[in-house]
């Protein structure tokens, strides 16, 4: 039994009137993808601000003379792979690639090491891959919701080089990810993303292609047959209007329907694209146009956040392109996983994601 209330929607670009509900009962919600259950129970959650930082927006300079990854310390990190530089002065860059100084996988393995060894029951192989640390801005404090929009977009666009140059060494299972703060497991402060590439399946992705691949083979919900999951959702989420918190024309935010944790966020193109890899320079500086808005929105419910940001695109030579889609996934770190989570492998959320982009939607 629920009881709701009617809102105006304040996201700009639709008109729609809904309802957002206050739970009566806790809610068990399946993730289309993964099959996966997450327990929506909002008793527990209280009031949206309680998940904000109490401390609010921790100050950091500029530049720390003693940061690895600060302009004029280019000697302390590896010799950089990429960089974009000023082409009047090489020494002023904007966003730059080194190998990470502490890999969890190495390039210097030797690929035979791949092989299967048995040891009785127990099954290993070597860690041969690329671990990369993409310095994302020149400034120490600067992360995306301060950020200016065209420097977010050389950022991604150089996510997508880097994605491109390690699919031609062969790596066919890449993972770019983004911890910001010491709760996400940030080890430095200075906005950088990172990625791993590697032969072995990544299990996250691994449960998000079966499903996708299950979902394209079945009938759906719009009695259509051979349909991306991702698309359909984005049809959905378009179609209902009460999860989404920014879109433009490439792109859609919003929060998904089985979160597993409050306010998660996810960006998702509007039309069907498996590879990150095959982004256009237009869609580029769209998807900048958007992580900008959800971040600034984020950032006005949560305060000073830490977040975990996750970027998911169609490893090499698994023929998925119609069947997945590539998207974002950004989990602000606003709960500890605790001995339910470990136990029953179930996510506890405590805050809808319809009430969550109520608020988040009350920040322009």
């Amino acid at each position: 039994m629920r009881k709701g209330k009617e809102y105006k929607d304040v996201f700009s670009g639709i008109n729609k009137v809904f309802s957002v509900y206050k739970m009566s009962q806790p809610e068990l919600r399946q993730d289309p993808i993964t099959g996966i259950w997450v327990i929506v129970s909002e008793g527990r959650g209280d009031r949206p601000d309680k998940f904000a930082r109490p401390n609010g927006h921790v100050t950091l300079p500029n530049h720390d003379p003693k940061c690895y990854f600060c302009p004029g310390n280019e000697h302390l990190t590896p010799p950089e792979v990429e960089a974009y530089r000023d082409s009047n002065n090489s020494s002023v860059w904007w966003t730059r690639t080194v190998p990470n100084k502490f890999p969890a996988l190495s390039l210097e393995a030797r690929a035979d090491q791949n092989l299967l060894i048995k040891d009785g029951m127990f099954i290993r192989t070597g860690g041969y891959g690329n671990h990369e640390v993409i310095i994302e801005d020149p400034l120490h404090n600067r992360d995306i919701p301060e950020r200016p929009s065209d420097l977010i977009r050389e950022m991604w666009w150089m996510l997508r080089d880097r994605l491109t140059y390690n699919h031609s060494k062969g790596l066919e299972n890449v993972v770019v990810f983004k911890n910001k703060g010491e709760e996400a497991g940030a080890s430095a402060e200075h906005p950088h993303s990172q990625l791993a590439a590697s032969f072995t399946h990544l299990q996250q992705l691994s449960k998000e292609i079966e499903g996708s691949q299950r979902y394209f083979s079945l009938d759906n919900f719009m009695d259509k047959k051979r349909q991306c999951v991702y698309c359909d959702m984005v049809h959905q989420e378009l179609e209902k209007g009460v999860r989404i918190i920014a879109e433009n024309p490439y792109f859609i935010a919003f929060l998904p329907f089985a979160s597993r944790v409050p306010f998660e966020t996810w960006l998702v193109p509007r039309n069907h694209k498996s590879d990150y890899t095959l982004i256009t320079s237009e869609e580029a500086t769209s998807l900048a146009d958007v992580t900008k808005k959800v971040f600034q929105k984020l950032r006005g419910v949560l305060k000073d956040f830490d977040y975990n940001m996750v970027l998911h695109s169609t490893p090499l030579n698994t023929g998925v392109q119609e069947s997945y889609h590539y998207h974002i996934e950004i989990i602000p770190r606003t709960t500890k996983i605790a001995g339910f989570e470990l136990g029953a492998g179930t996510y506890i959320n405590t805050i809808s994601p319809e009430r969550a982009a109520l608020h988040l939607n009350s920040y322009r």
